[in-house]
Order: C-alpha cells, then structure tokens, then sequence
C-alpha cells in the first residue's frame, strides 16, 4: 500500500499516530513509501491513510484499561484501609488488656507490700 501520509507509532507499538501526535516515538512509512498490507491492516491504516475509526477504537480500548486499572488501585487502597483499620482496633483491645493486667500486677504487689509490712509490724 502507498502512504499518503508519514505516521509514527506509539512508545508501546499499539497503535499508529500522526506525525504531529506528541506519543509518537517510531516511524512508521514516510510519505509516499510502500507499506506491506498486513501492516497497514494491523494498524488500521486504509487506502494509505489512517483510519479515524481504527484509531479511536485503539483510543477506548486505552481508556477503558486506565479506568480498570484505577479501580483495582482505588479497591486495593479500600482493602488496606479496612485491613489497618481492623489492625487498629485489635491493637486498642489489646493495649487495653494489657493495661487491665498491668493494674492487676501493681495491685497485688502493692497487697503483698502491704501484708509483708504487717508481718514485720506484728513481729516487732
């Protein structure tokens, strides 16, 4: 197929651009070059030209990964929210057992202190 416009492809090589189009990083055919036809169909190239309709199905096809991949990113935050939120309160219940035992301790060693000074209070 002869081109009738020079065109570039994408960084990835998805799709096939204008040489205008600031995503264009490898030349595809300059103007008036011989491009094989399964090359042109890959990339939606007719009659030399590329095809407006090609293009924007390559566009969407784009979009609809970027929003794909912003959801699984926005569920992944969700679940490592949920996730420390439970870590948190597990954590509140567990330092407040610990503070509970803590007491529990002080108060024992302060009875034992207690009995202990009157053991030696009546053996005087």
């Amino acid at each position: 197929m002869k081109m009738k416009e020079r065109l570039y492809l994408n960084e990835a090589r998805t799709k096939a651009v204008y040489a205008d189009d600031r995503s264009g990083r490898h030349l595809l055919c300059k103007l008036g070059a011989e491009l094989d036809d399964n090359i042109a169909k890959q990339y939606g190239l007719v009659d030399g030209r590329l095809s407006v309709l090609k293009n924007a199905e390559v566009v969407a096809k784009e979009i609809v990964e970027v929003v794909e991949t912003k959801k699984e990113r926005k569920a992944r935050l969700k679940a490592e929210a949920e996730a420390e939120a439970e870590l948190d309160a597990e954590e509140k219940l567990l330092l407040a057992e610990l503070d509970a035992e803590e007491k529990r301790l002080l108060e024992e060693a302060e009875a034992e202190a207690e009995a202990e000074a009157e053991v030696e209070a009546n053996e005087e």
